[in-house]
């Protein structure tokens, strides 16, 4: 008991002299009790652990691998392993880069970036927009966003009409595909027919006018040749069971005449 004593006095009479002048021990102290605590009181004091450079640093209970700590400034207590440190050098706090994403040199931090974050994953979003399905897609936005205009967009809408049509475009800008009686008939053209037929010599050959369904007005006939024989001929018009013929005449028989026919 005296020899603590004489520890405990060596030790609080080393630390009041702190101030005034350093004291130093270069041999271990050892405080043995069953509950021994030490007491450093004042204001604005500081307790230094100090090493090498780098090295471990260990707190815990003697003949122990872990222990409890008391922070006075916690209310709570922490259970530390042995911690590892490297002394730092040069101290102040951390150096942050510019606001944004910042950009390492390898050395150094480079100027930042602006955080667009936020776009990078609406793009990742948007993109599978574009990867075949139409899922999440406005076509008429898309298109308008193309530049494309009414008519235009009309063109690229229409329907497929899967046979000859001719495209008419209308007052409002919409695109119809007509056919092409419809179509004459919007251009206010005479409709046109032409076959083929073997004339007889000397008579009459009866010729029907497929899908003629007005009284034809005019009636040229060619041979195989093209060869004009319109003078050549008489021809009559004339009508059977709501059917349209034109009766040639030929003084000379041809083979595969051809009839060409407007009304």
């Amino acid at each position: 008991m005296k020899k603590l004593i004489f520890i405990l006095t060596f030790l609080v009479a080393g630390i009041a002299a702190f101030g005034q002048s350093e004291r130093v021990m270069e041999s271990d102290l050892k405080i043995k009790t069953t509950t021994p605590r030490l007491y450093l009181q004042g204001l604005g004091g500081t307790i230094l652990i100090q090493g090498t450079a780098s090295g471990t640093l260990t707190l815990r209970p003697y003949a122990a691998t872990s222990g409890t700590i008391v922070l006075p400034s916690s209310a709570s207590t922490d259970t530390l392993a042995t911690q590892t440190y490297s002394r730092a050098h040069g101290g102040g706090s951390m150096v942050y880069p510019g606001a944004g994403i910042p950009l390492s040199t390898g050395a150094a931090w480079g100027a930042s970036i602006v955080n667009n974050s936020a776009d990078w994953n609406s793009a990742a979003a948007n993109q599978l927009m574009w990867s075949g399905g139409a899922t999440g897609l406005n076509a008429l936005v898309g298109r308008m966003s193309l530049g494309g205009t009414t008519v235009g967009m009309s063109f690229f809408t229409l329907a497929n009409p899967t046979a000859i049509r001719f495209p008419r475009i209308k007052a409002d800008n919409s695109v119809e595909a007509l056919s092409a009686a419809d179509f004459r008939t919007a251009i206010t053209a005479p409709a046109y027919y032409e076959t083929t037929s073997n004339l007889a010599a000397g008579d009459e050959t009866d010729v029907t006018l497929v899908g003629v369904t007005t009284a034809p007005y005019s009636v040229t006939i060619f041979d195989a040749d093209d060869w004009d024989m319109t003078h050549a001929v008489k021809d009559s018009i004339g009508i059977s069971g709501g059917v349209y013929h034109v009766y040639i005449y030929s003084t000379d028989a041809k083979t595969n005449a051809k009839i060409k026919v407007l009304w």
